[in-house]
């Protein structure tokens, strides 16, 4: 797997996740008129509040895996452009060293095989 494709892939589980979390809220809001509408009429809304509560412990662990996804993506783009950059300023410096012998042959071949120097021998 290519770089592009695991940050790809760690970006689509996150938005699975933020999908799932709030398909969860979603449930919780409607668990929680429900607890509303059972304590008015009966009293008794204790397992309708053990399932809300177990929606929210489910929530609280989306939210966790949802910022581990983002780290974990952060993480890893900052890495891919730090070898992204590194690749970058070896290259700079090869070319830099290329153009840096290039101007010297040129400056040897200038002044001691010029005519004056040619000349003075």
């Amino acid at each position: 797997m290519s770089q592009e494709e695991i940050l790809s892939s760690v970006k689509t589980v996150a938005q699975g996740l933020e999908a799932l979390k709030a398909e969860n809220q979603q449930i919780l809001a409607g668990l929680a008129s429900s607890v509303d509408s059972i304590r008015k009429e009966s009293g008794d809304a204790s397992f309708v509040e053990r399932k809300a509560q177990i929606i929210t412990k489910s929530v609280e662990s989306l939210e966790l895996g949802i910022g581990e996804a983002q780290v974990s993506s952060n993480s890893y783009c900052s890495k891919y452009c730090r070898r992204k950059y590194d690749v970058g300023h070896t290259r700079l410096i090869l070319d830099n060293s290329y153009v840096f012998k290039t101007i010297f042959r040129q400056f040897l071949i200038e002044h001691l095989y010029s005519p004056q120097v040619v000349a003075k021998s």
